[in-house]
């Protein structure tokens, strides 16, 4: 039976996502780790019922990432006892979130991202409107003040992207950036929701794709006008479509096909944005250039990496233009070395597949995989391996591995237990 999600469960993971993603949250993210950890010892006191023995695997998944906080501590001489203090807050935040929600919380991703993809339409079309949109743009911009270097007013629920407001960048269409700090950002959180809502589904592509839900989504999804997000959206759906079957898959492939280079050819942003990251990739720093130029710091020290501090790389010019790297792949790599990047992805390789596993679906294995090539290309844009949701995504093996095993002890006779 499904658990019915209450207003607390939907709070949590509204904390959850914006500090993962809401700029003026994650500015103040100390402040909102300890509201968040004190929201989940009063409204879901049973996590602080500790049991090492069914718990030490995630008090092993957190010593094992820490640990190279201390490793590049001692390798750097680094003063960094605010910043362990601060990634400790976050893994334990991560965890007992998803011991709060338990098994209900993929779902509560889902639906609170439906919900946030209605309200970004609303405030959508509003900033749309002469006059008002100004009104709301200042008054966010007074009342939720950023800091320095980011000037895209925010309230919290919706996020108003400065270069279409101040006209700078040659902006001419508005971009729906949701919650987040930017609309790739919020591609990100769409993509997963409708790739889980549609891998969860017994229906058919074609019937997904007709669901309430999954439109309002799509429809936020594609006025994110993000290169990327759309990359991801195609691949997933061109899978389900390999999915189906007799006719229905040549037909879906077929069309998606057609869509899929129509648009790349006629969409502007599309085409020519790739065309010219790829032409300046030897000499700018955009996501292709800045992998190049990830990729030669990773070859120096591949497997522990410089450290998130980035004086230890960039000495005077950290935080400067020479050292924004927005390709979050490399970039976290650059970081923590292919040891930590590879113990990463296995262990969300695994939390995915155990999700899978529990709701029943077969191939398992390819779901958790594609939940991961989700992850993988979106971060090709966008610095999400350090946000909170992609941790709080390795303790779900936890939740799940415990569920399963209830699971099959139920429906196993009791003369072949082992």
């Amino acid at each position: 039976m499904k658990k019915q999600i209450i207003w607390k469960d939907y709070l949590l993971m509204f904390l959850l996502l914006t500090m993962s993603a809401n700029p003026y949250v994650g500015y103040n993210i100390e402040i909102f780790t300890i509201i968040g950890l004190l929201f989940i010892f009063i409204k879901y006191p049973y996590v602080l019922k500790i049991e090492l023995n069914k718990e030490m695997f995630a008090i092993l998944i957190v010593a094992f990432f820490i640990s190279f906080e201390f490793i590049h501590r001692i390798i750097f001489g680094l003063e960094n006892t605010k910043t362990i203090i601060r990634i400790l807050g976050y893994y334990f935040f991560a965890y007992f979130s998803v011991k709060a929600l338990r098994t209900k919380f993929i779902d509560t991703f889902n639906e609170l991202i439906y919900i946030l993809a209605i309200i970004s339409l609303v405030f959508y079309v509003i900033s749309l409107i002469p006059g008002i949109n100004l009104i709301i743009y200042n008054f966010a911009d007074q009342m939720f003040p950023l800091k320095a270097g980011f000037d895209s007013p925010t309230i919290i629920i919706y996020t108003f992207p400065s270069e279409y407001f101040q006209n700078s960048g040659n902006m001419p269409y508005l971009r729906n950036g949701g919650f987040t700090w930017e609309a790739g950002a919020f591609g990100v959180f769409l993509n997963l929701a409708i790739f889980f809502n549609i891998a969860k589904s017994k229906l058919s592509l074609i019937e997904n794709l007709k669901n309430k839900k999954n439109i309002v989504m799509l429809i936020a999804l594609l006025l994110t006008f993000s290169t990327t997000t759309y990359v991801v959206l195609s691949l997933y759906l061109i899978y389900f479509a390999f999915k189906e079957r007799g006719v229905k898959k040549i037909v879906f492939v077929f069309i998606l096909g057609l869509l899929i280079v129509f648009s790349f050819n006629n969409l502007e942003f599309l085409k020519s944005k790739i065309a010219f990251q790829l032409a300046g990739a030897e000499v700018s720093q955009n996501r292709f250039g800045s992998a190049l130029l990830d990729l030669n710091d990773i070859k120096e020290r591949p497997l522990l990496g410089w450290s998130r501090d980035t004086e230890v790389l960039f000495g005077n010019q950290a935080d400067t233009f020479v050292s924004h790297r927005p390709n979050g792949l490399t970039n976290h790599i650059r970081n923590y070395g292919v040891i930590s990047m590879f113990v990463l992805l296995i262990l969300l390789f695994i939390s995915f597949k155990r999700y899978f596993i529990f709701i029943n679906k077969r191939y398992a294995s390819t779901l958790a995989i594609s939940v991961l090539l989700i992850i993988l290309i979106s971060s090709f844009s966008q610095l999400i391996f350090d946000k909170i949701f992609i941790k709080e995504f390795l303790f779900l093996s936890f939740v799940y591995s415990q569920n399963i095993y209830k699971k099959t002890q139920l429906i196993q006779p009791e003369n072949t237990r082992i």
